[in-house]
């Protein structure tokens, strides 16, 4: 197999916590959010860790920025592009692909990051699913479907 980029522990869990960020939308459930977004403003607000936030802007994927109030606040740049390929990350690591499609997805990392996490869940057996509450982006909202979660 393939690993065509190492991320840190604490800039993976960052990126989880904005792919597992509530949005609009989103059914309610009883599982706490650590950010959520916020459309109407483009941001990720709430608790994230501020090094692997800015290592995250140094990668040049974040821009570590204030909400209206003054609140810490994450923007995802390209965000599209991000969203897509994080899906395809985890795509082919449910289907058994190598991550040798990451050079092909238009935002390398986060499909590095979508491959290396739905790996993750797949060995700790994270419940994403509509019976338990809890999303996370491009992940089938039931285990036996194909339909998956696509944060707005």
């Amino acid at each position: 197999m393939t690993n065509l980029v190492n991320i840190p522990k604490k800039l993976l869990a960052l990126v989880v916590s904005m792919m597992e960020a509530k949005c609009a939308g989103m059914p309610e459930g009883e599982h706490g959010y650590l950010l959520e977004y916020v459309s109407e403003r483009d941001l990720y607000v709430g608790a994230f860790n501020k090094a692997a936030a800015e290592q995250a802007a140094k990668l040049g994927f974040v821009v570590v920025t204030n909400d209206e109030d003054g609140t810490p606040a994450l923007r995802l740049e390209r965000r599209d592009e991000f969203l897509t390929s994080f899906a395809g990350g985890v795509l082919e690591a449910r289907r058994g692909n190598d991550a040798y499609y990451a050079s092909y997805a238009s935002h390398e990392f986060a499909f590095a990051a979508g491959y290396e996490h739905a790996l993750n869940v797949h060995k700790s057996k994270i419940p994403y699913d509509v019976e338990t509450g809890i999303y996370c982006h491009g992940f089938p909202l039931r285990e036996d479907d194909e339909e998956v979660f696509k944060q707005s």
